[in-house]
């Protein structure tokens, strides 16, 4: 049976941490295709630094170019509403043949599981992915940060068997990286260079289209 992950987020921009995250659950559990999925109207974020669609897309399809398991799915786009994660996965499930399917998620967002929107029809269809999030709170050895995710992983798992529900997950074993979109946006923000920060392809682009200047 063919493997597939879903990767979902805004990508606002895509980064190197984003690329790091993706490659690291391919390799570590042997999958066949990562599914990229940009959020077309995020539920619960704000959309103030939001850049439109469609450059967000173009990011991620620059980005992800030379990898050859790596695709984009514009399925969000598709929704009449601001989909929530179990739409998605039922219009991937409909445009691909029957997988395994396994999700993508970082650390804060696997935290927010029990309060996911049907997520008895969503959370046993999945092997969920967890990538560690760096803590600057946390002043401890890898081995000891490991112990901590196992153990928030572990709460959230109790959660969802006290509501029935099967809930089977996997730490990712990477590095934790202090990189994210946000960090880059003040970066263009006020001029300073994301070079190593995001794929060089898609720094040229932010540049071109003038993205987050302001």
């Amino acid at each position: 049976m063919p493997t597939k992950a879903v990767l979902g987020g805004t990508f606002n921009p895509i980064h190197l941490g984003h690329l790091l995250i993706a490659e690291t659950a391919l390799n570590q559990l042997a999958l066949e295709q990562v599914i990229w999925v940009p959020t077309y109207r995020p539920l619960y974020k704000s959309s103030g630094e939001l850049v439109d669609f469609n450059h967000r897309l173009e990011m991620v399809k620059l980005a992800i170019a030379p990898h050859p398991s790596f695709v984009v799915s514009t399925v969000e786009r598709n929704q009449p509403h601001s989909a929530y994660a179990v739409d998605t996965f039922s219009a991937l499930q409909s445009l691909y043949a029957a997988s395994q399917w396994y999700w993508i998620i970082g650390l804060d967002a696997f935290l927010t599981l029990p309060h996911w929107y049907r997520r008895q029809e969503l959370l046993p269809h999945c092997i969920w992915l967890v990538a560690p999030r760096l803590d600057a709170s946390w002043d401890t050895s890898p081995k000891e940060d490991r112990v901590k995710i196992q153990a928030f992983c572990e709460q959230v798992a109790q959660k969802m068997a006290a509501e029935a529900i099967a809930l089977n997950w996997q730490i990712l074993d990477m590095p934790r990286v202090g990189l994210s979109s946000r960090l880059i946006r003040q970066y263009c923000h006020h001029g300073r260079s994301i070079r190593y920060l995001v794929p060089d392809i898609v720094r040229d682009y932010i540049l071109q289209q003038n993205l987050y200047k302001t």
